[in-house]
């Protein structure tokens, strides 16, 4: 075939081989150098001295354990029966008595002596007073002292004055009484009136009910007592003719 290409082509074709060959030994000579300069440059994988050990045969002892070449010969132990071993002393416990038991800790104590012994407060108590012949009506107050007579009559006579009890349905010679309790604020103002005995009776308890409500204001306080308001406990006494 060569034979019958003309000479141009044949002239081409190995001024294409010859450039082919020539750029593969350039490149090969490229890659081998940039290579051979990576590997010259290449930091070393181990820093620091090299030391170089010989390994020797070592017999083992006291005198290689010693040396701190060889595990230490452990040394037999002598065996130690229960009747070598000695129980320790028995020391007799005692135990503290009651009357330590009974006593608070220290601390506690101290407190306690230094705490200011707790004021004694009066506890308040009923005065009953005596019966109004006229109202059929009786108080008493919730005060541990109240010597205060006159202003007692003064409500008795003013609540007195208001109730007006239905006769019928209690049969003659027979009582009933109904007890109601309620607060004077010192300005007279009367607060929570309630039934706190009932006398069986609806009507004859609202009729009670209504006297402490249509009295009040009632006379202030007595200036003079210490307290804020006076409890009452006011008692109606019903007794029909007959």
């Amino acid at each position: 075939m060569d034979l019958l290409s003309p000479a141009p082509d044949r002239a081409f074709r190995r001024s294409l081989l010859w450039l082919a060959a020539t750029s593969a030994v350039v490149h090969g000579l490229v890659l081998s150098g940039i290579v051979t300069y990576s590997m010259m440059n290449r930091p070393p994988l181990f820093k620091g001295p090299v030391y170089t050990v010989n390994l020797v045969e070592v017999a083992g002892g006291t005198k290689a354990a010693a040396a701190g070449l060889a595990p230490p010969v452990r040394k037999r132990v002598a065996a130690v029966s229960r009747k070598d071993m000695k129980a320790p002393a028995e020391r007799s416990l005692k135990l503290p008595s009651k009357a330590k038991l009974k006593q608070p800790p220290l601390l506690k104590k101290r407190a306690l002596d230094a705490a200011p012994a707790p004021k004694e407060r009066p506890v308040p108590k009923k005065t009953l007073m005596a019966k109004s012949s006229a109202g059929g009506t009786a108080l008493s107050v919730d005060a541990a002292s109240f010597p205060f007579t006159y202003y007692l009559r003064a409500v008795e006579r003013k609540v007195s004055a208001n109730w007006d009890p239905v006769a019928h349905g209690v049969p003659a010679g027979e009582t009933r009484t109904v007890i109601l309790a309620f607060r004077i604020l010192r300005d007279g103002t009367v607060e929570q009136p309630v039934i706190e005995r009932s006398s069986g009776l609806s009507y004859l308890d609202q009729s009670a009910l209504r006297a402490v409500i249509h009295s009040a204001p009632l006379p202030p306080l007595p200036e003079t007592f210490p307290d804020d308001s006076l409890g009452i406990h006011f008692g109606f006494h019903f007794q029909p003719e007959g």
